[in-house]
């Protein structure tokens, strides 16, 4: 009866060290503040579509505009299943540095603009009152791995659409994964 419990205890931190090592055994990217999609069937990180990506503006009234970030095509060329959730990776540029600072998630509308079809969404709305940003961002939180990497937890459950990642510091030369 006695070894019963160094039985359980010792149990207890096999599972610890177990899953504690799980969460942590993900490959570190190769290059900063370039998310990257985790294939959990092949272990192995994954590029996100690198799109050229543009700044438009347009007039929605007599005196008021928009300021608008889009991509050209209807869709992007990679696809999650909805059924489960993409895991996705990020190193930041160095180890103190904030995830948050640096990555957004923003969900596209797909429009037709002059005859194009383009994901865009709108970065600010300006009139006679001033301007004000309108970013609409879906939650993001990162679970250290180590120093400088992070798995990116999503804040809600992603429906269908068009989605991404973008650096809120880069707002007159955009990027987009």
């Amino acid at each position: 009866m006695k070894s019963a419990p160094k039985i359980i205890l010792l149990i207890i931190i096999f599972n610890s060290i177990f899953i504690s090592n799980a969460q942590t055994n993900f490959p570190e990217p190769d290059f900063s503040n370039v998310p990257m999609y985790y294939d959990e069937v092949t272990k192995e990180l994954k590029n996100l579509e690198r799109p050229q990506v543009d700044v438009g503006m347009r007039a929605t009234g007599f005196t008021s505009g928009e300021q608008y970030v889009y991509i050209e095509g209807l869709t992007s060329t990679v696809k999650f299943s909805q059924e489960k959730q993409p895991v996705f990776i990020f190193k930041t540029s160095t180890p103190s540095e904030d995830p948050q600072s640096v990555l957004n998630l923003v969900k596209m509308q797909v429009n037709d603009h002059k005859g194009k079809t383009q994901r865009e969404y709108i970065l600010a709305k300006a009139g006679m009152a001033g301007a004000k940003s309108t970013v609409k961002l879906i939650g993001l939180d990162f679970q250290r791995i180590k120093p400088g990497v992070y798995k990116v937890m999503l804040g809600e459950e992603l429906g269908a659409g068009e989605y991404v990642f973008s650096d809120p510091n880069k707002t007159a030369n955009p990027r987009a994964f």
